[in-house]
């Protein structure tokens, strides 16, 4: 006997494993494509229902393009995590950069990505095949308060015999309600001891650490780092960072937005006013077994953040459709 149904039209989607080239491996997203907005307008708890039901860290929805989309070579977007839509973030950019300028669905030259944040320009990375690459909208910003050692360690007591008493680390945004702590560790062995979080010692945006105009009322999550780990290769001018991300019960297979973050601090901490380019290979979800490779470059001129660029790969693992 058939499932009863009550479904008005189905939606077509693709899982794609994003910054990897393996499946199984990487950071997997959920692309869901929109038909014309005249045959389905969906609500925003609409959209959030069907993120929900995939429950991945984040999916994104493709508007079919319009004629003027098509005339403008830009991709409408919106991205959602599982509970609420966000403005943008890394790996949902680049997987659907990925799938958008490889698989060409609807057939059209495509030179931004277009969600929340406005547009996001995208291409091909040159001599290195099924790469792309996109600028990030930034408004890169150091807060003046340092997360303490204190506030740290009640959310990640397994660091303790890592990390000093006094230590206080720093805390950056990438755009306003995307913060991290950013929490440099001496070894792999150091990064392997983080475990998940207290759930009842959040680091919440709205406790202090955030300048004003900046609070936000939501947990920022702890981006663990090593630099120059041993037994990581990588090519000639790129500096390869392991790193991990974790927020509420939660570990993110490859967090792009963070690894803007971090490069941003790093690159501007070591080009500051002489200004100059910075290449970096971020190595994250090793300890999960989903290992992720996230390009970033960075541009400083004037002690400033001029330009953040990311890239990576992406590869489908499965595509069908999903009623509504």
């Amino acid at each position: 006997m058939p499932l009863p149904s009550s479904h008005t039209r189905d939606l077509e989607y693709s899982i794609l494993d994003v910054f990897t080239s393996t499946r199984f491996a990487g950071n997997p997203l959920a692309i869901v494509f929109l038909p014309p907005t005249a045959d389905y307008n969906p609500s925003q708890s609409e959209l959030q229902a069907i993120a929900s039901e995939f429950n991945l860290s984040e999916t994104i929805f493709l508007h079919q393009p319009t004629d003027s989309d098509i005339t403008q070579a830009i991709q409408r977007a919106r991205i959602f995590t599982s509970t609420r839509e966000i403005l943008f973030a890394g790996h949902p950019t680049i997987g659907a950069a990925a799938y958008l300028l490889l698989q060409n669905p609807w057939q059209h030259a495509l030179k931004a990505l277009v969600p929340g944040a406005g547009p996001i320009p995208i291409s091909l990375v040159d001599g290195k095949a099924g790469f792309v690459k996109a600028v990030v909208p930034h408004t890169y910003h150091e807060h003046s308060q340092r997360c303490p050692a204190e506030k740290l360690l009640a959310l990640h007591s397994t660091l303790a015999p890592f990390v000093g008493a006094e230590q206080t680390f720093p805390v950056v945004s990438i755009v306003k309600g995307m913060t991290w702590v950013l929490v440099e560790l001496a070894s792999l062995e150091a990064l392997a001891a983080a475990k998940l979080g207290n759930a009842a010692a959040m680091i919440m945006g709205d406790g202090g650490l955030l300048d004003d105009g900046w609070e936000y009322a939501a947990p920022m999550g702890a981006y663990f780092y090593v630099r120059g780990p041993q037994g990581e290769g990588g090519e000639e001018g790129v500096e390869t960072v392991r790193t991990r991300y974790m927020v509420r019960q939660i570990e993110d297979p490859a967090t792009g937005s963070a690894a803007s973050a971090l490069t941003g601090y790093l690159s501007l901490k070591e080009e500051g006013e002489r200004g100059g380019k910075r290449e970096w290979n971020i190595v994250q979800g090793v300890e999960m077994g989903r290992r992720s490779e996230i390009g970033v470059k960075v541009k400083v001129e004037g002690g400033k953040i001029e330009e953040i660029e990311i890239s990576g790969t992406a590869v489908v693992v499965s595509q069908g459709r999903i009623r509504v």
